[in-house]
C-alpha cells in the first residue's frame, strides 16, 4: 500500500442529533487529568470527554479532537455524526460503537485501525449505518475503514451497513480495506450489508488473514463482492448472499474448503496448491463458477502433495467473449493426489504458460496421479486436445468426454 503523507487534517464530528455534542474548543488547551466533564444544554445533560481519549472513556457522540484514539472511546447509541479525516485507533485503543448509530463520512474519509481493536456491534432493529456524507451520494464517496497488521483479536462488525465506500483515496481497494495482517482470527464480520461500494466491498489479500467468522452477510450493487486470497476465502462461512462477483488468487499451503458461492468467483492470477508438512487440499463446492483471467491457470503440487476437489464446478474463461486457449488450464504435476473432478466442465483453456492442453499433467505420467477421479468431467472449447500427460497416455481420463477437440495429445 503507498505510504500515507502525515495527517494534517482535524477530525470534525458534527452533532446532528439531541445530546450528541462537541468537545468545546476551549477544552483543547486544558490539561488532561483524566476526566470528563458533565454539562448542560436546554436541559438535557451531555458527557462530553476531554479532548483526547487519555480520559479512558469518551461517553457521547465524540471521537478525538486530535484524530488518534487511545483508552477506550465509546459512540453512543443513537448518536449520528458526520466524519472528516482519517482518525486512527493506536496505542492498544478501542473504539466501541453502539446500536443505532448514524456515520457520515467526508469525501475521501476513512477510519484507521493501526493497533487496537473496532467493536462495532448494532442489532437487526437498530443496524450501525456507515454511509457517505454528501447529499448526492455515489460509490466511491469515502474510502475505507481500514485494517491494519496490529489490529487485536477481538475486532467485530455485527449488523454494520456499509454504503458508498471504496473509493481509491489512500490506497485502499475497498470499504473494508484489511492489509499487513500477520495471524489469522482477528476480525469478525457477521449480519452486515454493503451496497454501492466502489472496488470491493470488502479487500483482503492476506494469506494469514483469515477471518475470525464472516457469516450471514449480504453484498449488492458493489463493483465485487470480495477480492480476497484464496486461504482467506477458506475462512468465509455460510449464509452469506454474495450479489456481486468474487475475485480470488493465491497459494493453498493447508487444506480448506470453500463455501457454497452464489456468485462468479474471477481467478485474477494463478491458484496454486501445495504443502511443504502436509499435504494441502482445495475443496470447492458444487456450482461454483470459476472465470480465469488471461493466461491464468490452477496449479496442482510442486512443494509438496497437493489436492483439488471440484465436483461439478465449472471451470471457464473471464471475458465477456469467450475464445478456446483464454486462459491456461488446470495444471498437475507428480505430487499431486486426491484429484477429483468429477462432473467438472472445464471450458475454453489450453493454452499458454507451458500448457500443452486443457488438463495437463507435467513432468509425469497420468496414471502417476494417485487418486485421480474424471467420472462425466467435460472438457470444451480447448485450444489444443483436452488432456495431456509426458508419456501421452490418457488413459486414466478415459471417464471424461471432450467437445469441439481431440481428446488426448499425441506428441
Amino acid at each position: 500500500m503507498k505510504k500515507l503523507a502525515p495527517l494534517a487534517s482535524v477530525l470534525v464530528l458534527v452533532p446532528l442529533i439531541a445530546g450528541c455534542d462537541l468537545l468545546k474548543k476551549g477544552d483543547k488547551d486544558k490539561k488532561d487529568d483524566g476526566t470528563s466533564s458533565t454539562e448542560t444544554r436546554g436541559g438535557n445533560a451531555t458527557a462530553t470527554a476531554t479532548p483526547t481519549a487519555k480520559a479512558g472513556s469518551t461517553a457521547g457522540c465524540t471521537l478525538p479532537e486530535d484524530e488518534q484514539i487511545k483508552g477506550e472511546v465509546v459512540i453512543k447509541k443513537g448518536c449520528k455524526l458526520e466524519l472528516k479525516g482519517n482518525p486512527q485507533i493506536v496505542e492498544n485503543g478501542v473504539l466501541k460503537i453502539e446500536p443505532g448509530v448514524t456515520i457520515l463520512m467526508a469525501q475521501s474519509s476513512s477510519l484507521r485501525v493501526i493497533e487496537g481493536k473496532l467493536v462495532a456491534k448494532g442489532t437487526e432493529k437498530e443496524p450501525i449505518v456507515v454511509t457517505s456524507a454528501n447529499s448526492t451520494k455515489a460509490p466511491g464517496d469515502w474510502a475505507a475503514f481500514h485494517f491494519g497488521d496490529k489490529t487485536n483479536a477481538g475486532t467485530e462488525l455485527d449488523y454494520v451497513k456499509f454504503e458508498y465506500g471504496g473509493s481509491h483515496d489512500h490506497g485502499y481497494k475497498g470499504a473494508i480495506d484489511v492489509q499487513y495482517q500477520k495471524s489469522n482470527g482477528r476480525i469478525s464480520i457477521t449480519n452486515c450489508t454493503f451496497s454501492n461500494n466502489d472496488q470491493a466491498a470488502i479487500f483482503n489479500h492476506e494469506p494469514k488473514g483469515a477471518f475470525a467468522k464472516f457469516t450471514n452477510n449480504r453484498m449488492s450493487k458493489n463493483k465485487h463482492s470480495l477480492d480476497v486470497h484464496a486461504r482467506v476465502l477458506g475462512s468465509v462461512g455460510a449464509g452469506n448472499v454474495f450479489g456481486d462477483p468474487l475475485v480470488t488468487h493465491g497459494e493453498v499451503e493447508e487444506s480448506i474448503a470453500w463455501p457454497a458461492i452464489d456468485a462468479p468467483v474471477i481467478v485474477e492470477d494463478d491458484i496454486s496448491i501445495s504443502g511443504e508438512r502436509a499435504a494441502a487440499v482445495l475443496t470447492i463446492q458444487p456450482k461454483t463458477v470459476l472465470k480465469f483471467a488471461d493466461q491464468k491457470r490452477v496449479h496442482v503440487g510442486g512443494k509438496g502433495a497437493a489436492g483439488l476437489v471440484a465436483k461439478e464446478v465449472t471451470f471457464t474463461s473471464a471475458n465477456a467473449s469467450p475464445h478456446p486457449g483464454d486462459w491456461t488450464g488446470i495444471m498437475m504435476v507428480k505430487s499431486a493426489a486426491n484429484v477429483d473432478l468429477t462432473g467438472a466442465v472445464v471450458e475454453y483453456a489450453g493454452e499458454g504458460r507451458n500448457g500443452r492442453a486443457a488438463i495437463d499433467v507435467y513432468g509425469a505420467n497420468a496414471k502417476d496421479i494417485r487418486g485421480l477421479t474424471v467420472t462425466g468431467l467435460v472438457v470444451k472449447h480447448s485450444k489444443g486436445p483436452a488432456f495431456a500427460s509426458d508419456d501421452h497416455d490418457c488413459g486414466p481420463f478415459k471417464a471424461a468426454k471432450a467437445e469441439g477437440g481431440d481428446f488426448c495429445t499425441k506428441q
